[in-house]
């Protein structure tokens, strides 16, 4: 199954192109306890440096900070705004906090292992009962129950029905004025259209999604080329296969002879061979 999320302690994003009218706090950690909190620009402790780990998001002006808070060291996450006003308290006992969407008015949160949305008053937007959700795109959200992914709006009606094993976000639009998605169905991939049905089936050990009407995908380890229509234009013989996007070509090559490079365009058609001085460097 495709990766879907890594969950890490909060990073430290970029913290300088927020609006200069607010006011930034920075992180610090206490020189006793190595703990973390914040401070503004002129020393003053804002946050206390009480938490376990702490960060924010780029432009937001909200931070996160973590505190361990029973014996099986399980982390529960608050909220503050600048002004040192925890806005989301830890009896809330949220797994999770992540501001990835809060521009769109939404707070991703994670209880019991199940995830949700919330406001900024912590008001619930999308139930916390999926095993996953992705981001809010377009008003629509990647969602996972009981093991099978599907697609939700925000009003949670059901627009593809919990029904893959995995489901990627849409590509950008293709030539044909469509998007396509990447789904998996026991462990073989396929893609989808916008309405949820199958249009080029699920055979593929792995796909990349599609760009400029084409899409590399593999079987046993060799990849290939396909279109729109689900028809091969390179065949599934190279070890790899990378996008030059300045040359808008293809280069394709096989671990057995490093230096040589199969070029193609962009709808399959053979250019040349290229030879080089030295190894390609993955």
């Amino acid at each position: 199954m495709k990766s879907i999320i890594l969950l890490t302690p909060i990073i430290f994003i970029s913290f300088f192109s927020i609006c200069q009218e607010e006011e930034i706090l920075y992180p610090f950690n206490s020189p006793y306890s190595g703990a973390i909190g914040f401070m503004n620009s002129k020393d003053e402790v804002i946050i206390p440096a009480i938490y376990h780990s702490g960060g924010t998001f780029q432009d937001v002006n909200l931070y996160i900070v973590s505190k361990k808070t029973d014996k099986k060291a399980i982390q529960h996450f608050g909220l503050y705004n600048n002004k040192g006003e925890l806005v989301i308290g830890f009896e809330n006992k949220y797994e999770l906090i992540s501001l990835s969407n809060y521009k769109n008015g939404y707070i991703l949160v994670i209880k019991d292992g199940k995830w949700g949305y919330i406001n900024i008053k912590n008001e619930v937007k999308i139930p916390i009962e999926y095993d996953y959700l992705g981001d809010v795109l377009d008003g629509k959200i990647i969602a996972s129950k009981n093991k099978k992914f599907g697609l939700i709006d925000t009003l949670q009606n059901v627009i593809i029905d919990f029904q893959f094993d995995h489901l990627s976000n849409f590509s950008e639009t293709q030539s044909d004025n469509h998007r396509y998605a990447e789904v998996e169905i026991k462990e073989k991939h396929g893609f989808i259209n916008e309405a949820g049905n199958i249009i080029i089936p699920c055979k593929y050990d792995y796909t990349y999604p599609f760009y400029n009407d084409f899409a590399i995908v593999k079987i046993n380890e060799k990849v290939g080329v396909i279109n729109l229509k689900g028809e091969t234009i390179i065949p599934l013989i190279y070890d790899s296969i990378r996008i030059d996007y300045d040359s808008n070509i293809l280069k394709a090559s096989n671990e057995a002879d490093p230096t040589l490079l199969y070029l193609y365009d962009y709808k399959g058609k053979f250019i040349r061979k290229k030879i080089l001085k030295k190894r390609i460097k993955e």
